[in-house]
């Protein structure tokens, strides 16, 4: 049965489809098979598969932008590793259905204890569904968009500590190679920037040592 990944947080440009369309990059090259559920109406993430073109062998995108159809995906994975939901902005409807189903939920943040703050609607809803579901699924904010050779400042510490969420030890830094590599449809794999990919590498090791204590 696939491990399903919420990446989900209701303000915008925070990184969701950014690091759904790169982890997903990633699992696949350690041959796992991995399929996206776009839950954002814009489609950003239909949008970036679109442009890889015909020949593209990422994985396939679905849209899933509306409350009744974020259980299906389910359906539709019953026979891949992971499925990656790349959760909408604003439609706490659609984000509560991603919590429902999710094994991991991960909430993609850049280090400010503004855009923390702002995700507590969230963690709350998060917090709801653990209460009733023996701790399920998994909750961690990770940093993007950290800039490079910064460590997180005593306000950002304390904003997480606030929220009582974990925080995944990697995190993804402010680079140009994640939007390049995204106007043509493509990953940090597909680039020649060693450090983002080795970054988003960091991550999935993160995610694949949940995983393995879920099962």
């Amino acid at each position: 049965m696939a491990k399903i990944i919420s990446i989900i947080n209701p303000k915008g440009g925070c990184g969701k489809t950014t690091l759904s369309t790169n982890i997903s990059r990633g699992l696949q090259k350690r041959n796992f098979s991995v399929i996206i559920g776009d839950c954002d109406q814009q489609g950003s993430a239909r949008d970036w598969y679109s442009a890889g073109g015909d020949e593209s062998d990422f994985a396939p995108v679905y849209g899933i932008d509306r409350p009744q159809l974020v259980r299906g995906i389910a359906k539709v994975a019953d026979d891949k590793d992971f499925v990656i939901i790349d959760g909408p902005a604003t439609d706490m409807a659609i984000n509560a259905e991603t919590v429902v189903i999710a094994d991991i939920v991960m909430i993609p943040i850049n280090p400010s204890p503004y855009d923390i703050w702002a995700c507590g609607e969230l963690v709350d809803l998060v917090k709801t569904r653990q209460s009733v579901a023996n701790g399920r699924p998994v909750s961690r904010f990770v940093i993007t968009r950290q800039k490079p050779n910064a460590s997180l400042s005593a306000e950002v510490r304390n904003a997480l500590e606030d929220q009582g969420v974990n925080l995944f030890r990697s995190c993804t830094y402010d680079r140009e190679i994640y939007k390049q590599t995204a106007s043509r449809g493509q990953t940090v794999f597909e680039g020649h920037n060693k450090s983002a990919k080795e970054e988003v590498d960091l991550i999935i090791d993160e995610i694949i040592e949940i995983t393995r204590e879920l099962s």
